[in-house]
């Protein structure tokens, strides 16, 4: 009963705020506006107390902030890398694009150790790679502690960057090409993250096309802007944007396409989305990074990444093991204590 209560204010706030049918309809409520966002931000404040706990707002106090502060040191990394202009761009935009970043052997040499090379060859209506892990070896730290773009990552956050999940290698050789959202029913029927949105608050990353992608063929479309506004949403319906919507507010859309090796860092407060095109394929490796909040460790991905080499983490350098202690647990010194429902450090060894 208090659920449907809830549900019917929820849809009743969002119809209210969101009321111009020609943008928004069906599953297409989003939105990015200032005054509906304030007044869904006011009713859940949720995204945006995690927002100041993990440092992202300036003036909230440094000794309340969880996560650790952005160490300056890692500015060598951004600066020898020439990726300063990219840092820039990446906090007036939400994403920036870095041309050719990684050699094409590289790229090939991860999509060949995944056995994916017949997936640009057929198209499907679905992700293949996503269920083959990345095992953990010198190619794949290659990447994913690749320090210039993590560090460029970590200052934007303005903390110490963790990697929230363990890298992905996705291919899209879509069997169909992307429809109006007028002519959507459902984005649920679609495997594809075809439709607008944004994802888990503080969340950033880079990727890494490992194919050609041209501009005008399947690639990630980033809504230039839309990474400072606080988003939320109160119901199923009010998620996705529509195109009428993201034509009427003139977001300016980035696509997110180059040469194998090209790399792309973007904040997924921004809305985005995958922009199919039928039989033009996109491959990318997904490194994932955040302040601390939403790590998504896994003990079967932990044991299983390491079977390849179960000593790839002691080649690390402090910073680099810090960066993945999130997916990659260090035991403390005594162990850990079970108290008041959850692990802490026990230093009482006896």
């Amino acid at each position: 009963m208090l659920s449907s209560v809830k549900g019917a204010i929820k849809r009743h706030v969002v119809d209210g705020l969101q009321g111009d049918e020609e943008i928004y309809y069906g599953k297409f409520k989003g939105t990015s506006d200032f005054l509906p966002l304030l007044v869904k931000n006011v009713l859940r404040p949720t995204r945006f107390f995690e927002k100041a706990r993990f440092g992202r707002m300036a003036l909230f106090p440094e000794f309340l902030k969880m996560g650790k502060p952005y160490p300056d040191a890692f500015d060598k990394h951004i600066e020898e890398a020439n990726l300063t202009k990219h840092f820039e761009e990446l906090k007036t935009t939400g994403v920036s694009i870095i041309p050719e970043y990684f050699p094409t052997e590289q790229c090939d040499a991860m999509i060949e150790c995944l056995g994916l090379a017949s997936a640009f060859s057929e198209e499907a209506d679905a992700y293949r790679g996503n269920d083959k892990l990345v095992k953990l070896n010198a190619l794949t730290m290659s990447f994913w502690l690749h320090m210039p773009l993590v560090a460029l990552l970590g200052k934007y956050l303005h903390r110490f960057p963790y990697a929230r999940d363990y890298p992905s290698v996705s291919v899209a050789n879509p069997n169909f090409s992307s429809l109006p959202t007028r002519e959507i029913e459902s984005l649920e029927k679609v495997t594809l993250n075809v439709g607008w949105h944004y994802d888990t608050v503080n969340l950033v990353q880079f990727h890494v096309l490992l194919n050609d992608v041209e501009s005008s063929g399947s690639c990630m479309q980033v809504l230039g802007g839309t990474h400072s506004h606080h988003h939320l949403r109160l119901s199923s319906e009010d998620y996705w944007l529509s195109d009428e919507y993201v034509k009427n507010r003139n977001y300016p859309v980035i696509n997110c396409a180059g040469k194998k090796g090209t790399a792309y860092v973007f904040d997924s407060n921004a809305y985005h989305r995958f922009r199919a095109v039928k039989g033009k394929p996109r491959a990318y490796l997904k490194c994932e990074f955040t302040p601390g909040n939403n790590i998504l460790m896994q003990c079967a991905k932990v044991a299983e990444s390491l079977s390849e080499d179960e000593n790839a983490l002691k080649g690390l350098d402090p910073a680099q093991r810090e960066v993945l202690s999130g997916v990659y647990p260090v035991t403390p010194f005594g162990g850990f204590r079970y108290e008041g429902g959850c692990f802490t450090h026990d230093h009482a060894r006896l």
